[in-house]
């Protein structure tokens, strides 16, 4: 997997949280922190970047959790998941 083929899988998934019981930033959180012990990068006035995608592809991150977390209103800014804060 490649970061094009991350950017297309944020492109074409909709947001959907119809399942999630709780918090979906934690159920982001807890998916990025299967392959990272540091799943806040930094924060800025309306975001918080979590895990670059590159150390997420080198980590072996799924499809699935990518669809996932696109799905939980992740986003890809400045080579970072990202979520609103």
């Amino acid at each position: 997997m490649d970061f094009e083929q991350v950017e297309k899988i944020f492109e074409d998934t909709e947001i959907n949280i119809d399942d999630v019981k709780g918090d979906k930033t934690l159920a982001g959180f807890n998916i990025i922190a299967k392959y990272t012990d540091s799943v806040i990068e930094g924060a800025d006035a309306d975001v918080i970047y979590s895990a670059d995608i590159d150390h997420l592809i080198e980590k072996g991150i799924t499809e699935e959790d990518l669809i996932r977390l696109a799905e939980l209103g992740f986003y890809i800014m400045d080579e970072y998941l990202a979520t609103g804060a």
